[in-house]
């Protein structure tokens, strides 16, 4: 929050080494950790490096926790915010879509989280 990034990769990496030894590399508390490594690259305009810390957290987040669980649908979310930086607008609507769909399902219409995607959505058109 205050853009001391490398700073903050340096307390993900070692919270990331500890709950991978205490708890597992799929644990949700670990992927948790990986999704935040993203945003932070993703906060960088390291966009490659964060689709593959994102793309990693996903796979986890899909096999532990299911497509349609809120926290991979945050991750789909923020994914869907690299392709829009990089004008890749029908990749970044598709990904919306998707998350949109998932969180319409488990948290419903008028949830914050739900409302946040709309919104998202609206941006890009």
């Amino acid at each position: 929050m205050q853009g001391q990034y490398e700073k903050a990769l340096e307390w993900y990496q070692h919270a990331l080494d500890g709950t991978q030894k205490a708890l597992g590399k799929d644990h949700q508390d670990t992927l948790t950790t990986v999704h935040k490594i993203a945003w932070v690259c993703h906060m960088q305009g390291q966009y490659e490096k964060a689709l593959e810390w994102y793309r990693h957290a996903l796979d986890g987040m899909e096999e532990t926790l299911g497509r349609d669980h809120q926290d991979t649908l945050g991750i789909v979310n923020n994914i869907a915010g690299v392709f829009q930086q990089h004008g890749q607008y029908e990749k970044d609507l598709e990904l919306y879509q998707c998350a949109l769909h998932g969180k319409e399902n488990i948290l419903g219409m008028h949830h914050l989280e739900t409302l946040g995607t709309v919104n998202n959505i609206a941006g890009v058109c």
